[in-house]
């Protein structure tokens, strides 16, 4: 069984397909995928595979993640028939790489990148 895949939905633009394998800030401004929606926040939320599902938690964001309408308030994992909404983004999960009409060159894999070490912090550990 392959890692989930989600699509992410920006207005005006075609679906970005995401096979979600650890994981992934969205927002403005952050270390993942970045959106250009003024509604999100710069760190607006987090998609990580947990389980062999997706799992979706806003990251405090000042307009907030709606879940199927709804604000959502904790980690969710998401199923196929759930609709997240952040700004004018959507994000769905897709049940598989055939459902969305794509083959796996279509589908990014993706992770957001562990913060970078401070070496000089590491050296004065080591003493």
């Amino acid at each position: 069984m392959g890692y989930p895949v989600v699509a992410v939905a920006q207005l005006g633009r075609a679906p970005i397909y995401l096979s979600i394998r650890g994981p992934l800030d969205l927002g403005r401004e952050c270390e993942g995928l970045l959106l250009e929606d003024p509604q999100v926040s710069r760190r607006h939320l987090r998609l990580d595979h947990v389980e062999g599902r997706v799992v979706v938690t806003d990251l405090g964001s000042s307009n907030g993640t709606l879940l199927d309408d709804q604000p959502l308030t904790t980690p969710v994992p998401l199923s196929v028939t759930t609709v997240v909404t952040l700004g004018s983004t959507t994000i769905t999960l897709v049940d598989d790489e055939a459902d969305a009409g794509v083959d796996g060159d279509d589908v990014s894999v993706a992770t957001t990148p562990a913060p970078p070490v401070d070496p000089r912090r590491s050296a004065s550990r080591a003493h």
